[in-house]
């Protein structure tokens, strides 16, 4: 084995969680990272005795995606694997495409795991993939949050998403594609400038020469996500100090949460309204930094259909539709 595929192997072994499922969904669109995803997968746990599905998801947005999808089924049967193509019917509306078409794939994908029985689904994204999205945020200005990126596993609808590539560059798969002989699709989409990954996706080539690379990005990830993971536990703890729910509504004592330090008093209050929606969305994080502000200063807000307001001491989080007595 050529040491370029020992080396990603190894790092997929490091990815892991045991104990493993009996079955392990594989998103393959038939670009490189995925298919290198699939081969590399096939290697690693085939002889542990997991059966490994494939789904692609054509969201119809290219007329060469019905065939691509199609490519994806021969090398899935070439590998002695199931293949499953989902087509995309409901298709864009106007707004962020790419976002879209990300989610819906997403959707589908965790509808399909779920309807077979399968608990994980394996994703290709790269150390590449991962720092577009730190820079991304970045741009946006997020908090901790959105500069810890994406997570090696997060779940989705019920179904574990699991990225085993986040440490790998995108090269060393293509490395590794070309050292078996292995062929893959270029999406053009991925040289279309309209969309902001491809122009972050140049502007990277540009920056590393400065030394912010993609495994600098990566590691700000990293470095990001160990300090959500800190900062949930506090909200966690101060939820249990200071909130309460009654009847469909999340009520948190006022006095202590004026003491708050401004990021736990933000997770806090966005669990309560998450809670309380069972939204997958929550609000921005400015109109949530506005409504922490008011709240202190003895004023009421409304975010996303929830009233948030005090009465007898306390702050009250709740639909809009309903009366606290």
């Amino acid at each position: 084995m050529k040491k370029t595929a020992e080396d990603i192997l190894s790092r997929i072994g490091d990815a892991l969680r045991v104990p493993l499922p009996e079955r392990i969904g594989v998103a393959v669109s038939g670009g490189s990272d995925s298919v290198a995803l699939l081969h590399l997968l096939h290697q690693s746990l085939s002889p542990k005795g997991v059966e490994l599905s494939v789904v692609t998801v054509d969201h119809g947005l290219r007329a060469a995606a019905a065939e691509e999808a199609r490519q994806v089924t021969d090398l899935a049967d070439g590998l002695g694997l199931s293949h499953d193509i989902i087509v995309w019917q409901q298709g864009p509306t106007q707004g962020n495409l790419q976002d879209q078409a990300r989610q819906a794939r997403y959707d589908l994908m965790a509808d399909w795991a779920r309807a077979r029985g399968i608990e994980w689904l394996a994703l290709g994204h790269t150390a590449d993939d991962q720092a577009e999205t730190v820079l991304m945020r970045l741009m946006r200005a997020s908090g901790v949050d959105g500069l810890s990126a994406m997570s090696e596993v997060r779940d989705r609808n019920g179904v574990a998403l699991w990225r085993p590539l986040l440490s790998v560059r995108r090269q060393e798969l293509r490395s590794y594609l070309d050292d078996m002989g292995l062929k893959w699709i270029e999406d053009p989409s991925n040289e279309d400038v309209r969309f902001e990954r491809v122009r972050v996706r140049r502007a990277l080539e540009t920056l590393q020469d400065l030394g912010l690379t993609a495994e600098a990005l990566s590691i700000v990830a990293e470095n990001m996500a160990q300090a959500r993971q800190a900062l949930d536990h506090y909200a966690k703890l101060a939820a249990k100090d200071l909130a309460e729910l009654r009847a469909g509504a999340v009520s948190i004592d006022a006095a202590g949460f004026a003491t708050l330090p401004d990021e736990i008093a933000y997770r806090l209050l966005l669990g309560a309204i998450k809670w309380v929606t069972c939204a997958g969305y929550p609000p921005r994080r400015a109109p949530m930094l506005a409504a922490i502000t008011g709240l202190r200063e003895g004023r009421g807000a409304t975010l996303g259909g929830v009233r948030l307001f005090y009465q007898r001491g306390r702050i009250w989080i709740c639909r809009e539709s309903r009366a606290v007595a």
